[in-house]
Parts: structure tokens; C-alpha cells; sequence
């Protein structure tokens, strides 16, 4: 008799101080889940979770009774290294290990890997799932062979001819230990690898249940007509997804993983030797990606800015503590930016800037002297006459706009489309919304900093990032 199957993902909340979070998106409730980093504990081990719903919804975890935060573990991320490539690339990785029981009482494991992207210093850690549940191992022949081919295939790719790197991606489709079609990008002219191998090779064939190796995860938006490879797979029904290596573009990494899994399709990882092959297969696309994500990044300057104040701006995305209801409204709450000082004496006058959208704005109470920690509401007003909209706070507008609402003027084009304009009259995607701070020093300096607000509206989480460094734009 099979082992029920959970399936589990570890993420740090992408704000303050990170908290690690898990979730289970198994097919039935895990028991006494804990949570080891590394494999042997040796670092961190959680406290136990009694009961782990497959409701798909995040849990803190917590050690000693606390919550666990990014910076607790921060020093084991950094030293423990695991298969580090060849030249010294800078993905490095540490083994995670999740114990728990099934209702039927069996003892498992579940194994984990958070890679760190960490060319920038630690922006985030996003684990990633493996080929494991109740003691089975990763790597087994069949994965291997069919992985194999599925590099094979991805060596065939037809790049577009338009100046930039595309990624190298094959795809193969196996039922019952049978090869049912291969693909590779651009193997029909413009087109995806699994678009090519489920509905233009295997139209007509029966896939439910099939296993689809792919060397890269699968696409989560197209623009239309086109449909995302995501979609397609869950369409299909196709049982299991085997997959080489996730986006290499960090913000929409995992995005397709997860919503695979979310719908109830098992997903894993090629063997980590294979992988590193399909990495370096793609290392042109990868580092393309990477300096995309560093243009988001202003020039520095030469000046010295070791005594120049900082204040910094924090999202409360998502919010682990209760947070009130705005009146009149039953979704929008009271979700406070956090304005820090950490300097000896005090900055004045500070003030988030006005955020245009269309026919409304966003504004933000100034505060005229900040010594440590203030928060601030986004208060949505119409332009026109400067009624405040009590209906919706930041978020919601953002996910759900109301008229005249130009959201859209935000909308992230993400490399999971590959380089198609995507038609945001219907559907948006994940916004990236400039923030302006300006503040004076006590010699009446005025200084300003530069954030992006980062939203996704499909895991409806958002995250704050400073971009730049410190400018002084008015000089006593």
C-alpha cells in the first residue's frame, strides 16, 4: 500500500524581518511536522506542528516558541555550501529535511534545498522541492534516463532572431515507462517546448497521468491567444512534472512550480548533476536575466555617504498579527508602512510621496520629526475632489481596481512570456510601483531615497525594495 503523499514548501515572507513560513500542499494533513536546517538539525530545528492542514494555507514556524526569522539562520545560508559548480558560480545551497506523520501513522521525510541567490547579498531564500516522500531518494534510472533526454532535446532549440539570449528548453512526455513524444523550443517556430509536445505532437493522445520532463519550469503567462504551459500541463492532466531548473529571473521564480502543485500535480526536481548541466546549458539566458534585475538599480555616487541619515520604508506584506478592518469595507485593512530611523538624534518632515493612479492617488500623512519608528496609512483619495475611498486600501486597489484606476501604467512584463507584451485590459499580473521618501537632517539638508513596491496578484503578496542609495537633493 502507498504512503499518503504531502507535499511541502518553505518560504521567507518577503518583508521585515522574514519570518519562515510552511505550507502543505499535499493531498491530506500532515502530523507532527518538523522542520531542519540542515538535514541534520545541526542549526535549526523547529518546534513541533501538531497538526499541518492541506489547506495550502502558511504557517509560521517557530522555535522555543518564537517566530524564526531570516536573520536567525542567515549564517548557516551563507557557509554551508552544497554543489558548488565548477568556476564558483554563486548559487549555493543548503539541505533542508521535513519529518512528519501521516494519519495512518507513517513516518516521513521530506527533502528540500534552499538555493541563494547571492550576487547582491541575501535577497531572499526560496526552497525548492526535490524527489522525496516517505524515504525515497532522489535521482532514480527512470528520471535520469528521461532527464537525459530531455537535454538531449534541449540542445535542438531554434532561438528567435531578435539580439537577445532564449532559453534552451526540451521537453519529453512518458506514460508508463514509455517515451509518448519529445519536444524542444522552437521546434515550431516562436513556440514553447510543452506546447509543442503536448498539442502539436500528442494532439489526439491520451497524457493523463503522464510524466513531462522539461529542463525549464513551465511558463505561467502567455499572451493571448496563447495559453501557458502551466495551463496546458493542468489541462491535459498530466500526473507529474519533472522539472531541470526554475526561472532564472527571481521575481516570478517558483510561480510555476506552484501552480502545479497547487493543483494537485506532483512536482520534483532532475537530479542535481543533470541540473547543474541544464544551468549551464542556459548560462547565457540566466545571466541575462540577472542584469535585467540590476538595472532596477540607480547609479551610485563617489560622495561619502557614511554620515548622511537613512530612513527606511517597510511594506507590512503579508501581516502576521491581526490587523483591523477599514471601515465600510470587508477585504481592505488597516496595513501600515513602517517609516525606521536608527540614527542618534532625528530626521524632520518626512514624507512618503503621493502615488498616482489614474483618476485616484494614494497619499501618506507626513511626519514632522522621526526618532525611531512611525507608521503611515496609504489613504486612496479620488483627485478630482479628494474624497477619501474607504472601500479599498493599497492592496486591494491594486488586485482589484476599481474605474478609472490605472493600475495597469505598473504592470510587470515578466521573461516567463519571453519577451511578448502582454494585454493588461483584463488581468494584471504583478505591479512594481516607484516610492519616493524625502527627509531633512538638523542643518536642513534634504535628503531622498528611492523604493519599489513589488505586488503579485497571484499570491497576493508584495514586498518593498530599496533601489539606489541616498541622494542629496537640496543641499543647505
Amino acid at each position: 500500500m502507498d504512503t499518503p503523499r504531502c507535499d511541502f514548501w518553505l518560504e521567507f515572507s518577503p518583508q521585515g524581518s522574514r519570518f519562515l513560513l510552511i505550507q502543505n500542499t499535499g493531498a491530506e494533513p500532515a502530523f507532527d511536522v518538523v522542520v531542519c536546517i540542515p538535514s541534520d538539525g545541526s542549526v535549526f530545528k523547529s518546534d513541533v506542528i501538531n497538526r499541518l492542514n492541506d489547506d495550502r494555507n502558511w504557517v509560521p514556524c517557530t522555535s522555543g516558541g518564537n517566530f524564526v526569522s531570516f536573520e536567525s539562520v542567515r549564517k548557516v545560508l551563507v557557509e554551508t555550501l552544497l554543489h558548488l559548480p565548477d568556476g564558483g558560480e554563486e548559487v549555493k545551497a543548503v539541505p533542508v529535511l521535513i519529518r512528519y506523520r501521516t494519519h495512518t501513522q507513517h513516518s516521513c521525510a521530506f527533502h528540500l534545498e534552499i538555493r541563494l541567490p547571492l550576487q547582491n547579498g541575501i535577497q531572499f531564500a526560496l526552497p525548492v522541492t526535490g524527489i522525496s516522500t516517505s524515504g525515497q531518494q532522489d535521482g532514480t534510472d527512470a528520471d535520469r534516463k528521461f532527464a537525459r533526454l530531455a537535454i538531449d532535446e534541449a540542445r535542438k532549440s531554434v532561438p528567435e532572431n531578435d539580439g537577445r539570449p532564449h532559453p534552451w528548453v526540451g521537453a519529453v512526455v512518458v506514460k508508463d515507462g514509455k517515451v509518448l513524444g519529445t519536444a524542444h523550443r522552437g521546434e515550431v517556430p516562436g513556440n514553447h517546448a510543452e506546447f509543442v509536445a503536448l498539442e502539436r505532437n500528442l494532439p489526439t493522445v491520451a497524457v493523463a497521468g503522464a510524466t513531462v520532463y522539461t529542463t525549464l519550469e513551465p511558463c505561467t503567462t502567455r499572451n493571448p491567444p496563447k495559453i501557458p504551459c502551466v495551463d496546458r500541463l493542468i489541462e491535459r492532466r498530466v500526473a507529474r512534472v519533472v522539472i531541470g531548473i526554475l526561472d532564472p529571473d527571481e521575481r516570478i521564480r517558483g510561480k510555476g512550480q506552484r501552480k502545479l502543485s497547487n493543483a494537485g500535480i506532483e512536482t520534483s526536481l532532475f537530479p542535481h548533476d543533470l541540473a547543474m548541466e541544464v544551468e549551464e546549458l542556459n548560462r547565457e539566458f540566466t545571466r541575462f536575466c540577472e542584469q535585467h534585475t540590476l538595472k532596477l538599480s540607480l547609479p551610485t555616487t563617489n560622495e561619502d555617504q557614511s554620515n548622511w541619515p537613512d530612513v527606511i520604508l517597510e511594506c507590512q506584506w503579508p501581516s502576521l498579527v491581526h490587523e483591523s478592518r477599514i471601515p465600510g469595507s470587508h477585504i481592505a485593512r488597516k496595513r501600515p508602512w513602517m517609516l525606521r530611523y536608527r540614527g542618534s538624534s532625528a530626521v524632520y518632515n518626512v514624507r512618503v510621496h503621493d502615488i498616482d493612479f489614474g483618476e485616484y492617488k494614494a497619499s501618506f500623512p507626513s511626519v514632522l520629526t522621526l526618532t525611531d519608528a512611525a507608521s503611515v496609512h496609504p489613504i486612496i483619495c479620488w483627485k478630482s475632489d479628494g474624497q477619501v475611498i474607504t472601500a479599498h486600501d493599497l492592496e486591494s486597489l491594486i488586485h482589484d481596481p476599481p474605474s478609472g484606476c490605472d493600475v495597469q501604467q505598473y504592470a510587470v512584463t515578466t521573461y516567463e512570456n519571453e519577451g511578448e507584451e502582454i494585454r493588461l485590459e483584463d488581468f494584471i499580473l504583478e505591479v512594481e510601483i516607484p516610492v519616493t521618501i524625502s527627509y531633512d537632517d538638523k542643518n536642513g539638508n534634504r535628503f531622498k531615497i528611492k523604493y519599489l513596491l513589488r505586488y503579485d496578484t497571484y499570491t497576493e503578496k508584495g514586498e518593498m525594495i530599496r533601489i539606489g542609495k541616498i541622494e542629496k537633493v537640496a543641499p543647505k
